[in-house]
């Protein structure tokens, strides 16, 4: 489910243009390149004076998808490489879909509805949490399987045999942190997702609360967190992160808590953590 178009002046050239070293390879080009925060004037400028093209890329999606979907506009293949990099919400979209397997790939194709409300309110969201969904055979593939899809379909109010609905609630939801949470929890491994979830507990509405505590925590947390802008990168201290590092044995059904506040002698409130230092880059992004 990719196309290949050509990159003007070549890949090398393209690079060098930009101040990036070394050139990623082929496969990885436009996945790399949707990641940084590139000069777009740099990138009009370079385009206009190298209209020859030299080196194909992989590109998620065919050029008709994304001219109909994105750009609406016709755009043709020799185009689109360019029209990419050069709009960021475009790239943060391609960032995404780069990361998808074929079927999910298809299903994104299928529905460009869901591509261009993406692309017009969540860009940043899917360019930080994406890569995360899987659909196959038109539903989605959650963390926890079909024990989290409950909690999940009852926190989204979403089902998960109707991926567009899924998909635009989970980007939208809580500023895109409850896309986080899931981002999270689909890269723990099964116990640990498991626990995460809840699943130890054997009353179903214990469950629910202490998931939809963790969601709430997460979403009241870390409020100077611009995941549109600012999608790769990850709040220090995060409950949610906490989650990779600790024991996955069941030994309560304790509702998680938001991020401790201190209070100052003037009885306001501010985070325990400066916000200066509360923010890292996304280890998967480098």
């Amino acid at each position: 489910m990719s196309e290949d178009v050509p990159v003007p002046g070549g890949t090398a050239g393209f690079a060098r243009a930009l101040g990036i070293d070394p050139v990623p390879d082929r496969a990885r080009f436009v996945a790399e390149l949707t990641r940084l925060t590139v000069d777009i004037p740099t990138v009009n400028t370079f385009l206009a004076q190298h209209p020859a093209a030299a080196d194909l890329v992989p590109v998620p999606l065919s050029t008709s998808v994304w001219g109909q979907a994105i750009f609406r506009r016709p755009i043709s293949g020799a185009q689109l490489f360019g029209a990419i990099i050069s709009d960021r919400r475009a790239s943060f979209v391609c960032h995404a879909l780069a990361a998808l397997d074929d079927e999910t790939l298809q299903f994104f194709a299928e529905h460009p509805a869901l591509l261009r409300r993406v692309y017009e309110h969540r860009a940043g969201v899917f360019a930080a949490f994406g890569s995360s969904l899987r659909v196959s055979r038109g539903r989605l593939v959650l963390p926890g399987g079909d024990a989290g899809a409950v909690l999940w379909e009852a926190a989204l109010k979403q089902r998960v045999d109707q991926p567009e609905r899924f998909i635009q609630e989970l980007l939208e939801r809580g500023g895109g942190r409850v896309a986080y949470v899931y981002d999270v929890l689909a890269q723990l491994d099964a116990s640990k997702t498991a626990f995460a979830l809840g699943l130890w507990i054997e009353d179903r509405g214990v469950r629910a609360a202490r998931f939809e505590a963790l969601l709430a925590a997460t979403t009241a947390a870390e409020d100077n967190w611009e995941i549109s802008t600012r999608p790769f990168i990850r709040p220090l201290n995060n409950q949610a992160d906490d989650l990779t590092s600790r024991d996955a044995t069941p030994t309560s059904t304790r509702k998680p808590k938001a991020r401790s506040r201190s209070s100052s002698s003037s009885g306001t409130t501010r985070s325990s953590t400066p916000s200066s230092v509360r923010l890292q880059a996304d280890p998967r992004a480098e």
